[in-house]
């Protein structure tokens, strides 16, 4: 989300549901997103969880750069995990079955 739409302090779910209605991947250190997607069955776009998290985002670039390059697999309802442990990147892309 935009600095601009002022969502500070905004739900999960109203977060997940906003970018479901406009195509936005959620990109978050935060495991949260993932919890409620699989717990409360909420219908997403597409989630992206960077591990380990809490980490300056600058740390994340070449998980994002490996994720990138298969942008083709970011489609709706995959949830996608970014580890990068020292050098090493893996990478884990699942597909949910989305209920409407």
């Amino acid at each position: 989300m935009k600095r601009e739409e002022n969502l500070q302090g905004t739900t999960d779910i109203t977060i997940i549901q906003k970018c479901l209605v406009t195509n936005r991947i959620i990109l978050t250190q935060d495991n949260d997103f993932g919890k409620l997607i699989f717990t409360a069955s909420i219908p997403f776009y597409s989630v992206i969880y960077l591990r380990p998290g809490h980490f300056d985002g600058k740390f994340h670039i070449p998980t994002l750069q490996s994720i990138l390059k298969n942008k083709e697999l970011i489609q709706k309802g995959t949830r996608i995990v970014g580890q990068r442990i020292d050098k090493k990147i893996k990478i884990r892309i699942k597909q949910i079955e989305l209920l409407q």
